[in-house]
């Protein structure tokens, strides 16, 4: 007796096509985390339509079958699901932006400093010499 014929298929809804294959893997509680999803993909754990899959954001549409050790998954789109399409995708705001802020961290020298701040000072210079 086959092996995979004692498994049940467990059916997966998605919203939107495609789908990112680690993304599957996390949200069906598979794995812990997106990290740890990626690791079993990179060790050759899955199998996406029986093949062993490597690309971790491998894109998956309904019908596909994903299997990791003794759960296999099949991906099935909601019924009633339209894809969008490029009329219906909301366009970007485009705003204007202010003009940037002046950076008052450029290099200036110490009496460029003093000069802003209203303030004479021997900085720089020697101990004991008058400034001119």
């Amino acid at each position: 007796m086959n092996k995979d014929a004692s498994i049940e298929p467990r059916l997966v809804e998605i919203t939107r096509e495609p789908v990112e294959l680690y993304k599957v893997l996390k949200f069906e509680g598979l794995v812990g985390s997106g990290g740890e999803a990626k690791a079993a993909i990179e060790a050759g754990l899955v199998t996406v339509n029986g093949t062993a899959e490597l690309q971790k954001r491998k894109k998956l549409v309904g019908g596909d079958v994903v299997r990791v050790g003794d759960e296999v998954l099949v991906l099935s789109l909601v019924e009633g699901y339209v894809a969008p399409t490029l009329a219906e995708k909301p366009k970007k705001v485009v705003e204007k932006k202010a003009a940037p802020k002046k950076d008052w961290r450029k290099k200036r020298t110490p009496a460029e400093i003093d000069a802003a701040a209203g303030v004479v000072s021997q900085r720089g210079k020697p101990f004991g010499k008058p400034a001119k």
